[in-house]
């Protein structure tokens, strides 16, 4: 089979990527785009940058978006795959885009490729009641279950990303101080975080009872917070299938994750009435109107209130 000349011009626009300062997670996402962009071109044995024409992307979306998900049973009538297709898309028109620039491609073959518009369903917001039963199947004395209820516990405390969660060491947590450090967020920020106290306390048990027995289970050492039992690093996966698991021993669906941890948490506080500035803070992020999305759910839950308890809430305008 011949090798495709694609091959070490993606590698360097990876690379390019990469020294502009692009995060691991993304350069992997990116990576995975061009694989399965490259693929689909040898298949029409298309090798070489100049070869690529506008009918191979769009029919590159239509695989992506309509073909693939079906062969790979992906649909259950539903789309939860759009949003890899759409990235992936958009890892191919920045390729393209950088061929044109190099003079390897005099035409961009996405230039005339129509955007998708995608409309995220609305995040699941799990109840204070909920939430309380997903905390509550993690009460065995097992290591594992020690260190299940400290991390269920530290999403919903303090709104973490997984992906955050994961990376953090034992020395980003100061129990003292009831505060985590996240050195390494979204957009590489930083930002120091309070430990609420029913956290502090899962987190307190799971360190002096829960992660030795990870350790010697694994027999291995690591700086990490949270470990598997193979006393490594605990995975974003890893968290995800736990959350999972437990959502369904909590007679919860399965479409809670720990992102609807993160978004449940804020609002609750909202509805406590926390400002959205200290939740801007809390979340780590750096436009206002993105954390304003939260607030226009709980305004949703404010009028089904108001029309349901208030005296005059039933009248017609």
């Amino acid at each position: 089979m011949v090798e495709s000349e694609l091959t070490p011009l993606m590698d360097e626009y990876r690379q390019q990527r990469e020294a502009e300062g692009q995060r691991p997670g993304t350069l992997d996402s990116l990576a995975r785009g061009l694989r399965a962009f490259k693929g689909f071109l040898a298949e029409r044995d298309r090798r070489s940058a100049g070869e690529i024409r506008s009918v191979d992307v769009l029919d590159f979306r239509t695989w992506m978006m309509v073909t693939r998900p079906q062969v790979l049973g992906l649909y259950n009538g539903k789309h939860p795959r759009i949003q890899t297709a759409l990235r992936t898309l958009t890892v191919v028109r920045g390729f393209c885009r950088w061929l044109v620039q190099r003079g390897l491609l005099l035409i961009d073959p996405t230039a005339t490729l129509e955007p998708v518009r995608y409309v995220r369903p609305p995040r699941r917001v799990l109840t204070p009641e909920e939430v309380d039963r997903l905390l509550n199947t993690a009460r065995a004395r097992h290591p594992v279950d020690l260190r299940d209820r400290a991390i269920l516990e530290l999403l919903y405390s303090s709104a973490l990303r997984s992906g955050e969660l994961v990376r953090l060491d034992l020395a980003d947590l100061d129990l003292c101080q009831q505060e985590v450090i996240v050195r390494h967020g979204k957009g590489d920020k930083y930002r120091r975080l309070p430990v609420g106290g029913s956290a502090a306390r899962a987190l307190d048990v799971y360190l002096d009872r829960g992660r030795p027995g990870l350790e010697l289970l694994g027999r291995k050492t690591s700086e990490a917070l949270f470990l598997c039992r193979k006393g490594t690093r605990l995975s974003q996966p890893l968290v995800q299938r736990m959350v999972q698991a437990r959502a369904r021993q909590a007679g919860l669906p399965p479409d809670v994750t720990p992102h609807a941890l993160r978004h449940s948490a804020v609002c609750h506080m909202l509805a406590k009435g926390a400002s959205v500035r200290h939740l801007q803070e809390l979340l780590g992020h750096e436009d206002l109107n993105t954390t304003a999305h939260y607030t226009r759910l709980t305004i949703a839950d404010l009028k089904a209130c108001v029309k349901r308890h208030h005296p005059r809430g039933r009248g017609e305008a």
